[in-house]
């Protein structure tokens, strides 16, 4: 009985190797080739995309070799000093209109 399991399971191995193989082969043989194709079918919609490219012109080239020409600063002044006439306290302005705030 022992050599009965033994070829019980040889069998069933095979069964299932042979399976796997025949498995494989219909595969291998009903597969397509689909090759995608960057150009549509005919009737399809076809999309065409642009990509920008800039395209340097002569002038804005030479405008670009060009070298700055230098400008003149400003000679610096001394800052003038303050007069003695005037004085340092506010004085207060008298306006004409009427305030918000009441008078005493």
């Amino acid at each position: 009985m022992d050599d009965r399991r033994k070829t019980v399971a040889a069998i069933t191995l095979i069964i299932i190797v042979v399976s796997l193989l025949v498995l494989v082969g219909l595969v291998l043989v009903t597969r397509k080739k689909s090759i995608v194709s960057p150009v549509p079918e005919e009737g399809a919609i076809r999309i065409i995309f642009v990509s920008p490219t800039v395209t340097p012109s002569p002038d804005a080239n030479s405008a670009i070799t060009k070298t700055p020409t230098p400008t003149q600063k400003p000679k610096a002044t001394a800052t003038p000093k303050p007069t003695s006439a005037t004085s340092s306290t506010p004085t207060p302005t008298k306006i004409s209109s009427p305030s918000a705030t009441p008078k005493p």
